[in-house]
């Protein structure tokens, strides 16, 4: 098939050559037309190979085939007659055997922006001969439909009594049904809450008990200082002193006092009185008392040593 496009700028013949039409110079059809784009469309064969198609190359003022506006890459069918404006430059698209009868002439070369190619003739719309219009698929004059009523039945229907079935009472809640046990509540749940609460109260009195059994207070350093004495045990009296009176006696210091004591009597009672806390400090009085009769006391200062109660200092008063 033969086609071509015709132009003021003269008559180009199509090939099996895409046509690319624009302002570069490396275009098969080269046009000056300022609203033209460097490579603005490309006319090329058509997939079927007997014809012709256009594409607009995403141009700035885009191309117009018949006054309508081609999608940017998408390529369009041209059919004989067909006239494509780029800019204010028009082609008319002619095929061999199709009698080229061009629907608008080519305008002549006009480079102003602002005037544009001459619209296409306007097509009349083809008369329909009047005819009364088909109604509606769906709509319906309900008064012009025929009532239907239907046939009274050819025999009577006998009436049938319905009988009467006595409706069962169901129990209200909180009740139960007569015949069957009721159901007791599982007291499973409270026996393993009242476990947990006797664990919770064993756990926590017990490590009440062991810190109050533990803890140190000035009354127990003084009385296993008394035990000391009481039993002639030189290293529990040596661990009730603070770390200064240690640091300037030494358990065998305290063996040689308790064996001249033995000398004059054995220790027969020791008693812990009066003792006061302040704060850190503390002071409490130990009485010693010996088999001949004769007794000794002393006010002994105890300070807290890493949480624990230790004796400072004693001073003996009789």
């Amino acid at each position: 098939m033969e086609a071509a496009l015709n132009s003021p700028l003269g008559r180009t013949v199509l090939g099996q050559v895409p046509l690319k039409i624009g302002r570069a110079p490396d275009n098969t059809l080269v046009i000056t037309d300022p609203q033209a784009s460097s490579h603005h469309a490309e006319v090329a064969p058509g997939f079927d190979g007997n014809s012709y198609q256009i594409t607009d190359l995403n141009s700035t003022n885009g191309t117009f085939v018949n006054e309508q506006r081609l999608a940017p890459n998408m390529p369009r069918p041209l059919y004989s007659g067909d006239v494509i404006r780029i800019g204010a430059t028009s082609f008319s698209y002619e095929a061999s055997g199709a009698g080229y009868m061009p629907t608008v002439a080519a305008s002549a070369p006009n480079y102003e922006p602002t005037v544009a190619a001459a619209p296409p003739p306007v097509q009349m719309p083809y008369s329909q001969p009047s005819a009364q219009t088909p109604p509606v698929y769906g709509a319906y004059d309900a008064s012009a439909q025929p009532s239907y009523t239907p046939p009274p039945p050819a025999y009577p229907q006998p009436a049938y009594p319905q009988p009467a079935y006595p409706q069962p009472a169901y129990p209200q809640p909180g009740s139960f049904q007569p015949g069957y046990p009721a159901r007791k509540k599982s007291r499973a749940g409270l026996w393993i809450g009242l476990v947990v609460l006797l664990l919770i109260l064993i756990v926590g009195g017990g490590a009440v008990f062991a810190y109050t059994q533990l803890r140190s207070t000035p009354q127990k350093t003084l009385a296993a200082y008394c035990d000391g004495w009481k039993t002639s045990n030189a290293q529990e009296i040596y661990n009730q002193l603070d770390a200064a009176n240690q640091a300037k006696l030494s358990v065998s210091d305290i063996q040689r006092t308790l064996d001249g004591l033995k000398q004059v009597g054995s220790v027969t009672d020791c008693t812990v009185s009066n003792v006061q806390q302040t704060g850190s400090t503390a002071t409490g009085v130990v009485t010693l008392a010996v088999n001949s009769g004769r007794s000794a006391s002393e006010t002994d200062t105890l300070i807290q040593e890493n949480g624990t109660w230790k004796i400072d200092s004693s001073k003996l008063n009789s």
